[in-house]
């Protein structure tokens, strides 16, 4: 709530200093990029740093445009010494806690007290604070010891051996017993004892009650699900809905699915995101070796949904140890730039989120050195995903380049063979001048062609901040009159309207009540990124998606198929017109749609963002200026600057 009132302060003094110029504006901003979810986003994990060291860096990481920081594990880790701050011989630690609970001192990372002041000054920031959690094993004792090598100063409440499994060494991806009821060379906690269950759901909520907005699981694969059978628990249901209903803010759950599951990964997804490390290694490999077409690769190859997925180019493991699954184990040869030509495509795809791993520093608890996590590219693709949130995506490469539109406005390049010249078939971006948001350069759309000059770090990221991320059309009803014979051999028709910004659909059956031959579909009011129209072949709509539109092919459907897109008001077929005839888009900021722009127009809008008046039809279509689907203090501000010129 505070967030959400500080946007509204800032957005009613822009708007008083408009009207009133004689009244200053007195309000303390922060440059921010931040969402209302991490979902998304984009994470910064800032690996060993204290909670003190990211609070100092929270201007440049708000500035850089992550909408989140990911902590290292926030309990007691196992053989602290305050003098031993070597990262090399001591961050493994952190995954051997001695505990289920915050760690207040003996650790590198802070206090509890730390954490809670991260995790407020962040909020001023709007920036996410997302906690790492070991809840699958606890410290060794490689000496020895009972409960499967327990080490002997873990928290005495634990010192139980109800509390671990006690089957011997071996965990095989092939198996979800041996996965999940076996260790791995530490003492792995019986996560499907209740007790457990309660100690790590009791961490959870006192991270909530410091303010921590969201969770990665570490060895969350290691844990067991619902759905596996002999050895299933309800952990992941206990725990994940325990602290939902903690917090009364919003949670961001996701874990650690390194490898083969050994289950569909949607029983996983279920509960939270996972990470996708094999999407995120090919990409780097991809760079690497300057190979396109396959960086441009769409596929998600742990097979979860985007919108469940977490993806990088490099993890923790991956450059402190060797745990990568592509031409390298381990990354931290690599260099910046190849780390961020693969960056420009993963970090800008659609509905995943993104996590950037902040190279750490030598010693323990200090923040990066390696500063690439804030340069002026990493920053400039962090912007660019977060300006088109909620837009879909179109992957392609041309010679040594791959790029990703997102939207119909905007562009991410990366020329894997350096900075210069390039001429791009256009699949989704529309016409028009745009400006690269790295080097300044100007690009242009014509004639299907993106072209442009590409700065010396071989990336760009090409839009107009001051334009919506895509067009939205609003139906309701839709029309379309016959103009072939398609309507005349018994054959039914549907339409199908999607939202990209909050992944809605609605499929609608089209009927002729007046036999006239105008075929018309009663469609609920809303912001729709696209509407299709489909020949169903006499059967539901709801049943038959053998001839829907491809989100993933042209705006229009290639030769052939029985779909076609009406968002742009007519399409040709078989030498006729079908015409749409719901409402066009009108003069974006129009909110009292009287044709023109004024700061009426932004009051309006603030109203709205406030609760305090509903907007609807074409008047809360124009009042969605950045185009996410949906009236937030962010509109009025683009009203307020359009305005103002």
């Amino acid at each position: 709530m505070k967030r959400k009132l500080i946007g509204i302060w800032l957005v009613l003094c822009l708007i008083v200093s408009v009207i009133l110029p004689g009244i200053p504006v007195t309000a303390e901003t922060h440059e921010t990029y931040a969402q209302q979810t991490v979902q998304g986003a984009v994470i910064l994990h800032c690996f060993n740093w204290s909670y003190s060291s990211i609070r100092a860096a929270l201007p440049d990481i708000a500035a850089a445009g992550y909408t989140a920081v990911q902590t290292s594990p926030v309990q007691q880790p196992k053989d602290y010494d305050a003098a031993w701050t070597n990262s090399d011989g001591q961050w493994w630690k952190l995954y051997q806690p001695l505990g289920l609970s915050i760690a207040d001192g003996g650790t590198w990372l802070g206090t509890r007290a730390e954490l809670c002041d991260l995790c407020d000054e962040a909020e001023e920031y709007g920036i996410k604070v997302i906690v790492d959690i070991v809840a699958n094993h606890l410290a060794n004792d490689t000496e020895g010891g009972t409960f499967a090598h327990l080490n002997e100063n873990v928290d005495s409440a634990l010192q139980n051996a109800d509390y671990y499994h006690t089957d011997p060494d071996f965990v095989s991806d092939d198996s979800r017993y041996t996965m999940t009821q076996r260790h791995l060379g530490m003492p792995d906690l019986n996560t499907g004892n209740d007790d457990i269950q309660q100690y790590v759901l009791d961490l959870l909520c006192d991270c909530v009650d410091c303010g921590v907005d969201g969770f990665r699981f570490d060895a969350a694969k290691h844990i067991e699900l619902p759905t596996d059978g002999d050895c299933a628990s309800d952990f992941w249901p206990t725990v994940i809905n325990g602290a939902r209903d903690h917090a009364d803010h919003e949670l961001f759950f996701y874990g650690e699915i390194l490898g083969g599951a050994g289950t569909d990964i949607g029983n996983y997804t279920n509960y939270i995101a996972v990470t996708d490390n094999y999407t995120g290694d090919r990409a780097l490999d991809k760079a690497y070796w300057c190979a396109a077409a396959e960086l441009a690769d769409s596929t998600y190859y742990k097979y979860a949904e985007p919108g469940k997925s977490v993806l990088w180019v490099e993890s923790h493991d991956t450059y402190m140890g060797n745990s990568g699954t592509a031409w390298t184990g381990n990354t931290s040869g690599v260099s910046d730039e190849v780390l961020q030509k693969a960056w420009a495509i993963v970090g800008g795809r659609a509905y995943s989120t993104a996590l950037y791993l902040a190279r750490p520093n030598e010693v323990m608890g200090a923040a990066s050195t390696d500063t690439a996590w804030k340069s002026k590219t990493v920053s400039e693709i962090n912007k660019f995903k977060n300006f088109f949130d909620g837009t879909n995506e179109y992957l392609a490469s041309y010679g040594n380049t791959a790029y990703n539109e997102r939207g119909t406005r905007g562009v991410v390049i990366s020329k894997l063979d350096g900075g210069g010249e390039v001429s791009l078939p256009a699949h989704r971006i529309k016409d028009g001048t745009y400006t690269d948001q790295i080097t300044g350069n100007t690009f242009t759309v014509q004639n299907g062609t993106i072209s442009g000059t590409v700065g010396d770090s071989g990336i760009a990221a090409v839009y107009d901040p001051e334009r919506p991320a895509a067009d939205y059309i609003t139906a309701s009803p839709i029309y379309l009159e016959p103009c072939s014979n398609w309507f005349n051999d018994g054959a039914r028709f549907a339409m199908y309207l999607y939202n990209a910004g909050t992944n809605a659909s609605v499929w609608a059956d089209m009927t002729d009540p007046d036999g006239d031959g105008v075929y018309s579909a009663d469609l609920p009011e809303g912001l729709w990124s696209f509407v299709i129209f489909c020949r169903m072949n006499g059967q539901a709509a709801e049943n038959n998606w053998t001839n829907r539109w491809n989100q993933t092919d042209d705006l229009f459907p290639p030769e052939g198929t029985n779909c076609f897109s009406v968002a742009e008001g007519t399409w040709d077929q078989g030498g006729g017109t079908w015409s749409w005839y719901g409402p066009q888009p009108g003069l974006p900021g129009d909110t009292d749609l009287d044709g023109s722009l004024s700061a009426a127009d932004a009051l309006l809008t603030m109203r709205c963002a406030m609760g305090i008046i509903v907007l609807d039809g074409q008047g809360l279509l124009n009042a969605d200026m950045d185009g996410d689907g949906s009236v937030t203090a962010t509109d009025a501000i683009l009203i307020m600057r359009a305005v103002i010129g």
